[in-house]
């Protein structure tokens, strides 16, 4: 954003609020959010939009982010997509510029398909993932680095992706 800060996740963080329990399954619980993040954001506009999702996967078998034992629902791909659509419509049309799916099987083609028109890039894992899921450490470093080499404050969505992956294959290299 213009102002260089990051407001969503500072507004979080310093919040004194408790947050009840949430149905992460549900489609207006991700609509709230989204709502939340793009409020904090001041001018949404002045952003691009980046969204992670994480938690369960299951690709085209089952529904996404599934029940676990503290969850109360699942995500279905079909529930996904009507919110990135309604997303894209109080964008006036423009699609959410990165989806990441930190979830096991979520980067199948039949997923990808079902959201081609909601967003313009995904980064998911095909097969399983580890059970820690992403390096987010090493993906923020490695953002911050990058930025510094660039000379810029905010990388193009396309470059973090890249270096979403990169950091990702790189941490797990060793993994068998």
């Amino acid at each position: 954003g213009t102002s260089g800060n990051h407001r969503p996740l500072d507004a979080f963080l310093e919040s004194d609020e408790r947050f009840p329990e949430t149905n992460t399954g549900s489609p207006r619980t991700l609509r709230d959010f989204m709502a939340w993040a793009r409020e904090a954001c001041g001018n949404p506009e002045d952003f691009h939009h980046f969204l992670i999702l994480s938690g369960h996967g299951s690709g085209t078998t089952e529904d996404f982010l599934m029940k676990d034992e503290a969850s109360m629902d699942s995500l279905t791909i079909d529930e996904l997509t009507e919110v990135l659509a309604a997303l894209k419509r109080t964008r006036k049309g423009q699609t959410l510029e990165l989806l990441g799916m930190d979830a096991c099987y979520m980067a199948m083609g039949e997923v990808a398909y079902e959201l081609r028109k909601q967003v313009d890039i995904l980064v998911a894992a095909e097969g399983l993932e580890p059970a820690f899921g992403w390096p987010y450490d090493r993906i923020l470093k490695g953002a911050k680095r990058k930025q510094k080499l660039l000379g810029r404050r905010h990388l193009r969505p396309i470059e973090l992706a890249k270096g979403i992956v990169d950091e990702y294959v790189n941490c797990y290299a060793d993994y068998d």
